[in-house]
């Protein structure tokens, strides 16, 4: 309860902060009394062009927030790729350890398990049709110890089978995954790069009535960012609550209980399920030891192994006799053929199932692609979007005030009439009483034609 506290206040307090621009841009007449006012004073200074359009001077109380958060905006909007370089390597990380799993170790441990297990039965077939009957009684010996060697071999493949799929299945789905964050990732780069854009060039070209609708479209995107960020702080907070003991926290998740010496006590000698075999190459002792405790393939193993034993118990049996040695030797040729390569595949199969081996690809991919890649990036992304999102409420918040000093105040025209001192054409500035006075005298030799831009002094609602 307390990690969801703290991105719902966030989601709280940005929401009120956004509809509390909105009560100010709808209602400013209601903070008048407060000294707050959204447009230009009556007695606000107004620069005059080389056309005769007179345009309000850039107040920098206003235009000063504007130009700065939206420098800040556009620099922030660059971080997110530094979050983005993390999450990528954390995906990275990830596959490349669960590739590792699938294919170097369960891949290849499977296939010397199907090596065992059709050695087993050439030998058992071989064992099986041999005609001699001076050979009888040790064919059904070795007919009978081949048997064991595949029921043995055959139930290492089925245990591990099903991992080598579900790794795939997994790297995959992780691999589509990293492609459509990292989309999200540069679109978000984009889209506010384009709003920061936008804001900019409104701005020069004063256009009133599009800045008042990217302030409306701002204040939507405000807010679904809000709920967003809000909801990405959550995973991101969980993750990290997760990356402070994620192993132990996995066996959790897999073996269920609080405390992992107690869960790994509790295991039955029949368990043998995937859950089993993550706790032994997961699992460290009091003392720190890793791959303490029941050893699921090696139970395999040594089952395989005692099949061995049993076959080369055979030959040792027989080893001796004359008879057989020369009646079945062709036989025994064959047979030892198998053998040799029945252990040759178990000895592969214990180098891959190596603990430490092992051990490592999945600290890897926990560590490695989970905390210090995916969360690190995460959180990561989490701040320079936060950033980005505070400043453009800024920049939201100082246009919806500079907006009101866009557009043409007067327009002065000149006139060719006599008692001009200067006699150029380019005009001169209006006092500012002369702006909003219609009893403003006149100027000398010029006419002054009013343009209205719906401009009403003081500031004006923007809904």
């Amino acid at each position: 309860m307390g990690i969801i506290n703290l991105p719902i206040l966030y989601i709280v307090l940005g929401l009120l902060s956004i509809i509390f621009f909105c009560l100010m841009m709808m209602c400013p007449c209601c903070f008048r009394p407060c000294g707050i006012n959204c447009g230009p004073r009556k007695n606000a200074a107004t620069v005059t062009k080389s056309n005769g359009e007179v345009h309000y001077a850039k107040d920098m109380v206003v235009f000063g927030p504007f130009y700065v958060c939206l420098l800040a905006t556009f620099i922030t909007c660059f971080t997110v790729f530094k979050g983005a370089g993390s999450v990528g390597d954390g995906f990275k990380s990830l596959q490349e350890s669960i590739e590792i799993l699938e294919t170097d170790i369960f891949g290849d441990m499977i296939d010397q398990a199907v090596i065992m297990r059709e050695e087993a039965i050439t030998g058992y077939n071989i064992a099986r049709d041999d005609t001699n009957p001076n050979c009888d009684t040790m064919m059904d010996a070795f007919e009978t110890a081949f048997d064991t060697l595949r029921t043995t071999a055959e139930t290492l493949e089925e245990g591990i089978e099903s991992i080598p799929p579900a790794l795939k299945q997994g790297r995959e789905g992780i691999a589509s995954i990293a492609g459509l964050v990292g989309f999200a990732i540069f679109g978000l780069f984009a889209f506010f790069l384009a709003i920061s854009v936008s804001y900019l060039l409104l701005e020069f070209f004063e256009l009133r009535f599009l800045m008042k609708l990217l302030i409306l479209a701002t204040v939507l995107i405000e807010t679904v960012a809000t709920v967003i960020l809000g909801i990405v702080l959550a995973v991101s907070m969980v993750l990290s609550d997760f990356c402070i003991d994620p192993v132990n926290t996995v066996l959790s998740l897999v073996m269920g209980g609080d405390d992992p010496h107690e869960r790994y006590e509790a295991l039955e000698d029949s368990d043998k399920s995937l859950g089993a075999m993550l706790t032994y190459y997961l699992y460290r002792s009091e003392d720190d030891i890793v791959c303490s405790g029941k050893d699921v393939i090696g139970e395999y193993l040594i089952e395989i192994d005692d099949a061995l034993d049993e076959v080369s118990g055979v030959f040792d049996d027989f080893e001796d006799d004359d008879i057989v040695q020369d009646q079945c030797g062709t036989a025994l040729d064959q047979l030892e053929v198998a053998f040799d390569a029945t252990t040759d595949a178990l000895t592969d199969t214990l180098a891959e199932a190596s603990c430490t081996t092992i051990n490592k690809a999945f600290t890897v991919l926990i560590e490695d692609g989970v905390c210090s890649g995916f969360a690190t990036g995460l959180g990561e992304v989490w701040a320079s979007q936060f950033f980005t999102t505070f400043f453009l409420f800024i920049v939201m918040c100082a246009a919806g005030a500079s907006y009101h000093y866009f557009g043409v105040v007067e327009k002065v025209v000149p006139t060719d009439s006599a008692g001009l001192d200067s006699g150029s054409g380019d005009g001169v500035e209006l006092d500012s009483f002369s702006q909003y006075s219609a009893s403003a005298p006149p100027v000398v030799g010029q006419e002054v034609e009013p343009k209205d831009n719906g401009l009403k002094g003081e500031g004006e609602a923007l809904f």
